[in-house]
């Protein structure tokens, strides 16, 4: 290769996931420290995709400077974590249940 077509590969961006897509953060050799967690079960009548949307909008409303770990318990039984900046008020809590259901909430 040349140094030109060296530049080149470097100066490309990388891919962007999709809107709203969730982010599996890469694994370190030290799990990240985070202030709580949320787990969150998709209820099998609802429709996945329309779900994670509504879910990831109520999440990015009540964004702050706490680290909250996310975790999405899919129908299909895959298990979708994100690390995100939140407010884990009881405002969230109370939208998340009224999208999910209260056995479907865990703060």
């Amino acid at each position: 290769e040349t140094d030109g077509a060296k530049a080149q590969q470097s100066a490309q961006p990388e891919a962007q996931p999709a809107a709203g897509a969730q982010v599996q953060p890469q694994q370190s050799a030290q799990p990240q420290k985070t202030d709580g967690m949320i787990k969150l079960r998709i209820p099998k009548e609802m429709g996945d995709r329309l779900t994670m949307d509504m879910v990831n909008t109520a999440l990015k409303r009540h964004s702050g400077d706490k680290l909250i770990t996310v975790l999405m318990y899919m129908p299909s039984g895959k298990t979708l974590k994100s690390v995100m900046k939140l407010d884990p008020s009881g405002s969230l809590k109370n939208q998340l249940i009224g999208l999910l259901g209260m056995d479907n909430v865990k703060f």
